[in-house]
């Protein structure tokens, strides 16, 4: 059941984040209209060439800017001085601040993709963000799991950043970008059943980081 209490820490830990709250919002709303711009009036690509870009830059940009809001969030608790608000907390599902960061990161991405089914008028679009939601799931699972069992923030970075990395060296040479990246030409059926399996591997990853959090505060 969800308490006011859970609440009103959320919005309160949501407003100490200041410039790191907008640093996912600057490649969502700019960095990437942008590039398309710049691909639509400057290069004069053509459409299909647009779209491809469209799909490398949202999927290797978006689910790893999802975890910086979960992990700027959830490192006070992890922290030992300078929380004692937190602490009085800190039996409450941490889980609820993990989901309320991922609903409001997934709510920032509607505007592009509903851009990219006006402009590019294909299924696709649709499917490409269910397949993004799902890496977001991927990424901020893995993220919550990393904290609450290495109890740092720096090298529960690591995972997520590597992660990162591999497809962003894809992205710079122009080949296919995306870590869990299938032929663009695939399925339907194919691209959703992958989007559910990385999905569920983030829920299941998201459990591991709840019952490592109990565990913290259980013995503490």
């Amino acid at each position: 059941m969800l308490h006011q209490k859970d609440l009103k820490l959320f919005f309160l830990l949501f407003r100490k984040l200041r410039f790191i709250y907008f640093f996912p919002l600057i490649f969502i709303y700019l960095a990437v209209p942008v590039w398309e711009v710049i691909d639509l009036y400057i290069v004069h690509l053509d459409p299909d060439m647009i779209y491809q870009n469209f799909v490398f830059r949202t999927q290797v940009f978006f689910p790893f800017l999802s975890v910086i809001w979960p992990a700027a969030l959830l490192r006070n608790f992890i922290e030992e001085e300078g929380n004692e608000l937190l602490f009085f907390y800190e039996k409450r599902n941490k889980l609820f601040d993990l989901c309320g960061c991922l609903i409001l990161y997934v709510f920032h991405l509607l505007p592009p993709f509903l851009w990219g089914c006006y402009y590019f008028h294909t299924a696709h679009v649709l499917l490409d963000f269910l397949r993004v939601i799902s890496e977001c799931v991927f990424y901020t699972g893995l993220t919550y799991a990393a904290l609450f069992t290495m109890q740092s923030l720096i090298p529960a970075m690591i995972l997520p950043t590597l992660l990162f990395l591999i497809p962003m060296k894809g992205f710079l040479s122009e080949k296919p970008a995306n870590l869990f990246f299938i032929n663009m030409e695939a399925s339907a059926s194919r691209l959703l059943v992958t989007a559910l399996l990385v999905g569920l591997a983030g829920v299941l990853l998201a459990m591991v980081g709840s019952a490592a959090a109990t565990k913290k505060i259980r013995y503490r």
